[in-house]
């Protein structure tokens, strides 16, 4: 499998996490990268559907 051309770093903090290490608002969180989570999600849809 060839590596991807995008890749996302985010920063999750103790405060944006609950006592179950979830999420505490996934979209608050997400929302800012939606672009870029896209890109990537495409880009590993297309690699496994070429294996």
């Amino acid at each position: 499998m060839r590596p991807l051309e995008q890749h996302l770093e985010l920063v999750i903090t103790e405060t944006d996490i609950d006592d179950n290490w979830q999420l505490k608002d996934i979209d608050t969180t997400l929302h800012p990268y939606r672009d870029q989570i896209r890109a990537v999600d495409k880009q590993i849809r297309e690699a496994l559907n070429s294996l």
